[in-house]
């Protein structure tokens, strides 16, 4: 959650200049397939859209970021496909183009870079 922290942080740094939203994916570490016993979470693999609605309703409350804005993929996985999310991705839209997307998470998910990468579409000092 930490990594989630951050995130947040910069969304409420640039939330003035740059809509932010995050879409909820399938759910990577499910109760019903590879998971950790730690997980405060006990999600199983969503089999419908109402299962997904609910993790990522659950995923919202400790996400805690008003400034942006929660979407939830397709049951087929949408944009998960397209943009490579699982388990996690940054990506910068601009006028319509992937201006940036990072590496896959968790070891090249790196909110800095990103960051960086939002002040050079944004035209601003790094």
């Amino acid at each position: 959650m930490g990594a989630l922290k951050y995130f947040a942080a910069v969304v409420e740094e640039f939330k003035d200049r740059a809509d932010f939203i995050t879409i909820y994916i399938e759910e990577i570490h499910a109760a019903d397939g590879w998971s950790f016993e730690s997980s405060r979470f006990n999600f199983k693999t969503h089999k419908t859209l109402q299962d997904r609605f609910y993790a990522a309703s659950i995923f919202k409350s400790e996400f805690d970021c008003n400034e942006c804005a929660l979407f939830v993929d397709s049951i087929s996985n949408e944009a998960n496909f397209a943009y490579g999310g699982l388990p996690e991705r940054l990506a910068i839209i601009k006028n319509g183009r992937i201006h940036y997307i990072g590496g896959i998470g968790p070891m090249m998910y790196d909110i800095t870079e990103m960051k960086k990468s939002l002040n050079e579409a944004l035209n601003l000092p790094y």
